[in-house]
């Protein structure tokens, strides 16, 4: 059983890569279209901040507050997870020999706004390789506490790695940092939606996740959140009407003033918000019970199939279990020249998955959802046995 009849995906292809940008089931989509109905039906009571804006935006705060447990107050919407990384690490103070501290398996695009703030304030990046195959917890906290010092600033990691696919058991490690008075950032891009977040739980300094991968929501839909201890530390990365450093009242709901930290991030010129109004639709339909149970069942024909393949090319997966996540796993492969092989695989078998280099390693990261089914891993199978054996 699937669900690919709900989604707008070409039927032609067999789709395994919701992780690089998520897919939107048709129910969310209609209504991401009826919010921009209804912004182009009367724009400006639609943008004023006092009228319908400011109500909208804080009820999607609300009820994503409550999905992944944090305070609605400290939660602002951005369009992607790397905008309101960025808006966290450009609004941090550095010396000259601050070190931050990340692993090997980092977002690309993290590393070079990292790259940048090294190269502006003269900083020293450490890189912690984590042991792979990831087995123990304490393990891979050893990994990274031995490389503290009393010159690390920043611990940044990834929640579930982009590269890699990889559960980081980040809790115990988030906690152990804030004992050295390490600020913790964590890239949830991959988080929401695929596990049970729970940021209240979590503790770290700062978080940032999409909405429109394993949420799926339309594109544009992601969240920064900030602890109560840094938020008013923060700045966004445009400036507009909503930033007023007098601002730090708690007013009526909706209207300009509900507190600086969310005005500006909020109120920050023209935009189209529809994406972020259709999250608490995404939140309706991955709560529904039949699509959880379906995810459940999808999560482990996902295992045994990446250790099925695991096997047939000797190359074991980079954790146990409980280390890799529900529904992306990396399958290691013979090394490849990666692009040409990706290309390959969708031009001779219409099969779209990304083909991965990482430490001079090749990756299929698979990504398994409500509307795949057992025939697309077959397909993907044959077609890798063809490509490589």
């Amino acid at each position: 059983m699937n669900l690919k009849n709900q989604f707008l995906l070409d039927n032609k292809v067999t789709f395994l890569n919701h992780g690089s940008f998520g897919a939107c089931p048709k129910v969310i989509f209609n209504e991401y279209q009826s919010w921009q109905k209804k912004l182009e039906n009367q724009p400006v009571k639609f943008l004023d901040q006092f009228r319908d804006f400011g109500p909208n935006m804080t009820n999607v705060r609300e009820a994503l507050s409550k999905k992944i447990n944090c305070n609605v107050n400290n939660l602002v919407p951005v369009v992607n997870a790397t905008t309101g990384l960025n808006a966290i690490i450009k609004s941090l103070h550095f010396k000259k020999g601050d070190e931050v501290i990340m692993s090997n398996h980092e977002y690309g695009a993290l590393e070079k706004t990292w790259q940048f703030i090294k190269t502006k304030y003269k900083i020293k990046i450490t890189i912690a390789k984590v042991s792979l195959p990831i087995t123990s917890e304490e393990k891979f906290i050893k990994d990274f506490e031995k490389k503290f010092s009393s010159k690390t600033k920043i611990l940044f990691l990834s929640h579930i790695t982009s590269p890699t696919a990889l559960l980081f058991p980040i809790k115990k490690l988030v906690k152990i940092a804030k004992q050295h008075k390490i600020i913790t950032i964590i890239d949830g891009a991959h988080a929401p939606g695929h596990i049970d977040l729970n940021l209240k739980n979590l503790n770290a300094d700062f978080y940032s996740g999409n909405c429109h991968k394993w949420m799926m929501s339309p594109k544009g839909a992601a969240f920064m959140w900030s602890s109560s201890k840094y938020k008013n530390h923060l700045d966004p990365l445009i400036v507009s009407h909503g930033w007023n450093k007098k601002n730090n009242s708690t007013n009526q709901k909706g209207a300009l003033g509900n507190s600086r930290f969310i005005d500006m991030f909020e109120y920050n010129g023209t935009k189209d918000p529809a994406a972020w109004l259709s999250v608490p639709a995404s939140i309706k339909f991955i709560n529904d019970k039949k699509n959880t149970k379906l995810l459940m069942t999808q999560s482990k024909v996902l295992y045994d199939f990446a250790l099925k393949l695991s096997k047939t090319f000797r190359m074991p997966l980079l954790g146990d279990r409980k280390f890799l996540p529900p529904l992306m796993i990396s399958v290691p492969i013979p090394k490849v020249k990666e692009i040409e092989f990706q290309r390959k695989l969708y031009q001779n078998y219409k099969i779209e998955i990304p083909i991965i280099p990482w430490e001079n390693k090749s990756f299929a990261r698979i990504s398994y959802q409500l509307y795949n089914s057992f025939k697309d891993l077959k397909k993907l199978e044959y077609a890798l046995k063809k490509l490589l054996i």
